[in-house]
């Protein structure tokens, strides 16, 4: 693939028609699971994008439903699933899955995948869990701090203090995330809680720290 920056987002194209990935042998490996991917891809050209799985008994480039390109120039986000997905690496250079394009080249954002299915293990959290670096606990805090830490790349990060919002953004890619209260806090204690949620809609472990706004 070729690295760019397109419409203010960093991007992989593919030389050819195709983009291959790997789901670690950890997460998922030769056992049927339920899939969804949910692909940033750029908008450009006609035809159509599929994502192209291993089912590990008839077919090792299966395709689920296509997303169709329509020329807007503009990225766009789409969601496809698989009940059947193997992932035992049948693909060309042991890869699970792959973007494919067979008319032209497909340019993408990110790929999350989120997989069901007895085989999963239970043994780490996932997304990985925001953080929340600034302000440090006890530290004396204007009416409508600046708040930031890290979080998943792409995630939604919110920001709470005592179940009332005060801001959101979204991480970026290197993971890092800055918002500005757009309330006031009140004079006295407050405990500010960050939560993040990824594209697939699955939730972070929330991460709180305790300030004074004076």
């Amino acid at each position: 693939t070729n690295a760019s920056v397109i419409a203010g987002l960093t991007a992989r194209t593919s030389t050819q028609g195709n983009i291959y990935f790997n789901i670690d042998d950890s997460v998922a490996h030769a056992g049927y699971y339920t899939a969804t991917f949910t692909i940033a891809y750029y908008d450009q050209g006609t035809g159509s994008v599929s994502v192209q799985y291993d089912n590990g008994s008839s077919d090792p480039y299966k395709s689920a439903t296509d997303i169709q390109l329509t020329g807007t120039n503009t990225w766009k986000t789409a969601t496809v699933s698989a009940s059947d997905a193997y992932f035992g690496g049948s693909q060309h250079s042991a890869a699970d899955f792959r973007l494919r394009n067979g008319s032209g080249q497909v340019t993408a954002h990110s790929v999350a995948v989120k997989i069901t299915g007895s085989g999963v293990p239970d043994t780490a959290p996932f997304a990985p869990a925001v953080t929340l670096a600034s302000p440090q606990a006890g530290a004396v805090v204007g009416a409508s701090p600046t708040v930031s830490g890290t979080a998943e790349p792409g995630a939604t990060v919110t920001v709470t203090a005592e179940g009332t919002q005060l801001c959101g953004t979204t991480a970026a890619d290197d993971g890092s995330w800055s918002c500005t209260a757009s309330g006031s806090l009140g004079t006295g204690a407050h405990t500010l809680t960050a939560t993040a949620q990824d594209v697939t809609a699955t939730p972070s472990v929330a991460a709180t720290v305790q300030v004074t706004a004076g």
